[in-house]
């Protein structure tokens, strides 16, 4: 009887408040656990508290006539946990329908008048935003209370503006009332709150007491680390990317705030790095963590979950690509966006699912604690690992190194220099000095070096405000972030002559929590993979005798692949695959490679692609789905009524979706092939992304466009000092080293590709 009863308040509310989305989205997923079969008390309520954990949003959401909405919605809450024997909670939501149905009028009146605070914030004198603050919180008094999330809400702004009459004390005694209200009404993960705790510690400095400034810091980042532990549970992406983006400008002041308190506190830059690491490993780790616990398992539902989100990930791809073709056409074009949305919606529910089912099985429990003590302990004396991070917001926007040196000392931070000269001036200058006329041109030949006298060396800019920490270090594991991505330091010229190759051996990691993962071992790993040598026409007809003018093809490659044929391209795998048995490798050409065989090899111990490449700029909102490989019939596969298993493209999205998990090397032996969009904090969304989610450990990319025959020479050698015994890392040095010796003018030839680890 009480579950008819419970059941029958949440369908009630559920039709009552069918216009908010916000609720109707939080009440669907309640109702969605009565059709689970055994009701579950407690996912019920964990549901349903949402509405606790966010009354503030109810009450902009929900205003004037909806009243009588949020009354009902609060007496039928009551009415579930009345059933449940829970006093507390009963009395909990009477007494916010009492307080509505008694203060209608004024509650309406403050809920308007904090609807428009943020338009007059831009209007008004502070002076001004702090008289109506106080009027409003008189009215917050008496129209809902002392303790309300409203009030909290009211004095976390009157301490916005204390802050901007740089009265600082009022700041603080502000939040910290505010706090007090808040924290008995929402998780301390909520964003609010956190921004709270970043505005006391930045009233703290600014009144010279650094030890709370600091303390506040560190009160701050454990807060951000129990929101982001609520993300983990995900298996998408998406959901990490809107974390970063709501909390870029919050984490740029976190950064700068550090920096101006790192002199005289070495614990808080030790939190901090920490910190980043855990940032950085946000996705990737636990997607890595979790294919690899379900290699090892033997749940059934959990393996077969992530066969069905690999499918998913195919036809999420495949529903994007029906969309492009019909750009021209409304109708279609409308059906194709719907199928596409919808398709997006069905994968967010199934990575949920992914992550409900890892952390049923315990399977979402790290195997490494990442924390900087234990990375230097994975430290030998002679090596550095560092940690680049961006402070991207606000005119003073600055790039940062986190510096921690093998033995027992902490972690150091400094400034490297301003986000506008390093991303723009000096990037520019970046792809003079190595002959690279810009990713947007087709030519794979170095224009004639044209050094500027007055430039000051990029080794100065980039390179030199953190590496004279490095002392005699001979290897630094590089982390990096914003355009450091884009660059590769190793080409930077030195004023004593050589580069920086020649003085000190670069590792690239996702993050520096590499170096204390457990290794992957899969001993499954199949035969090792080359592909190479597509055969783009099917028909040896040239696209505008295909008559796919409006196709894919156009729109995407026309304007910056040149399809021409990769004669070098087929004698490279020739020569690599003369290293290997037929036991050891298997050899995809031609007509073979095509998409659908690519997408087809699992977990070989190897994969090598020789093929055109691409990175669409145009359409950088969607990075996954417009970077890709050019394989098999990529000129005239599809056809104007009828869209095929493959296209010829292989796009990153699709390539997250290949179960390459534990394979030791991918290397991806084309054009730009390590571009893709920037996103601050979590690396470059592209191909190099959806590699290391398909499970790869190393990854070679290129940042520009390269010379096919040379490409060729470097992969050979390169193989060749693998096969016989070297680490990846030293084999890789060896093969550039040889390269650079062939051509000393340039970097241009042996500066292009660089190797990636997610693993030790």
């Amino acid at each position: 009887m009480r579950f008819f009863l419970m059941l029958l308040a949440l369908l009630t509310v559920n039709c009552a408040l069918a216009q908010h989305t916000r609720w109707q989205i939080t009440l669907n997923n309640a109702e969605a656990l009565f059709e689970e079969g055994d009701f579950n008390e407690e996912k019920y309520f964990e549901t349903i508290d949402t509405l606790r954990a966010d009354p503030l949003t109810a009450a902009y959401e929900l205003t004037g006539k909806a009243d009588g909405l949020l009354i009902e919605m609060n007496r039928l809450t009551a009415v579930a946990y009345q059933q449940l024997g829970n006093a507390e909670e009963v009395d909990y939501f009477n007494r916010i329908a009492d307080s509505i149905e008694k203060y209608s009028r004024e509650r309406e009146e403050l809920v308007a008048n904090m609807a428009e605070f943020d338009s007059l914030s831009g209007k008004w004198s502070v002076g001004q935003l702090k008289s109506y603050l106080n009027k409003n919180l008189g009215i917050a008094d008496k129209a809902l209370g002392s303790e309300h999330p409203l009030r909290g809400i009211l004095l976390y702004h009157k301490a916005k503006v204390n802050f901007q009459l740089k009265d600082f004390q009022s700041a603080i005694a502000s939040i910290s009332a505010a706090e007090k209200i808040l924290l008995g009404f929402m998780a301390e993960s909520a964003s609010v709150y956190s921004d709270m705790i970043l505005l006391k510690a930045e009233s703290f400095f600014a009144l010279g007491d650094t030890d709370k400034a600091a303390t506040t810091c560190k009160q701050y980042i454990w807060v951000k680390e129990k929101e982001m532990s609520l993300l983990e549970s995900n298996f998408g992406f998406h959901q990490k990317e809107t974390f970063f983006r709501d909390n870029k400008g919050n984490l740029s002041r976190l950064y700068a705030l550090v920096a101006s308190l790192s002199d005289s506190n070495e614990s808080l830059v030790g939190e901090l790095y920490s910190f980043v690491i855990r940032l950085k490993e946000l996705h990737l780790a636990y997607v890595y963590r979790v294919k690899e616990k379900a290699y090892r398992s033997t749940d059934q539902q959990l393996n077969a979950l992530l066969r069905e989100w690999e499918n998913m990930v195919d036809q999420t791809a495949q529903a994007y690509r029906e969309r492009i073709f019909n750009t021209k056409d409304s109708i279609n074009y409308s059906g194709a966006w719907s199928k596409l949305q919808l398709k997006k919606r069905e994968l967010s529910i199934l990575e949920k699912q992914i992550g409900d089912r890892a952390e049923q099985i315990r399977l979402l429990i790290p195997d490494y604690e990442a924390n900087w003590y234990n990375i230097q302990s994975a430290l030998a004396l002679d090596e550095v690992a560092v940690e680049i991070i961006k402070a991207s917001v606000g005119a003073d926007a600055k790039y940062y190194a986190l510096v921690l040196k093998g033995g027992n000392h902490p972690p150091e931070m400094v400034e490297i220099g301003s986000v506008s000269d390093l991303e723009h001036l000096s990037y520019g200058q970046y792809l003079r000095e190595n002959g690279v006329r810009g990713t947007s041109s087709l030519a794979t030949a170095p224009v004639k070096l044209r050094l500027n006298p007055l430039d000051e060396s990029l080794y100065s800019k980039y390179w030199e405000p953190f590496g004279h920490l490095l002392g005699n270090a001979n290897k630094v594991f590089l982390s990096s972030d914003g355009v450091f991505h884009k660059i590769n330091p190793e080409t930077f010229m030195l004023e004593e002559g050589g580069y920086l190759f020649d003085k000190i051996q670069i590792e690239r990691v996702n993050s520096t929590a590499v170096l204390i993962k457990p290794e992957v071992r899969n001993t499954r790993l199949g035969k090792g993979a080359l592909v190479s040598d597509p055969q783009f026409n099917f028909d040896n007809k040239t696209l505008s005798e295909s008559k796919v003018e409006e196709s894919v093809k156009v729109r995407y490659l026309s304007d910056f692949v040149d399809l021409a044929p990769l004669p070098f391209a087929k004698e490279e795998v020739r020569l690599i695959r003369k290293l290997y048995t037929d036991k050891e490798t298997k050899l995809y050409t031609g007509y073979q490679a095509s998409e659908e065989t690519v997408k087809e090899i699992v977990q070989p111990y190897f994969l090598h692609i020789a093929t055109h490449s691409f990175w669409n700029e145009q359409y950088a909102d969607e990075p996954m789905l417009n970077a890709g490989i050019v394989l098999s019939g990529v000129e005239n596969y599809e056809s104007e009524t009828k869209f095929p298993k493959g296209d010829g493209i292989l796009n990153a999205y699709e390539v997250m979706g290949m179960d390459l998990y534990g394979t030791e090397l991918t290397v991806l032996s084309a054009c730009e092939t390590g571009l893709g969009r920037v996103q601050d904090g979590q690396g470059v969304f592209g191909l190099q992304r959806a590699f290391l989610i398909a499970g790869v450990k190393t990854l070679i990319v290129s940042l520009w466009r390269v010379d096919d025959k040379v490409t060729k020479d470097m992969m050979a050698l390169f193989y060749q000092y693998w096969k016989n015994g070297n680490t990846k890392s030293d084999a890789f040095r060896k093969a550039r080293s040889e390269i650079k010796q062939q051509y000393p003018d340039t970097p241009y030839y042996w500066g292009s590709f660089v190797m990636l680890h997610n693993d030790h």
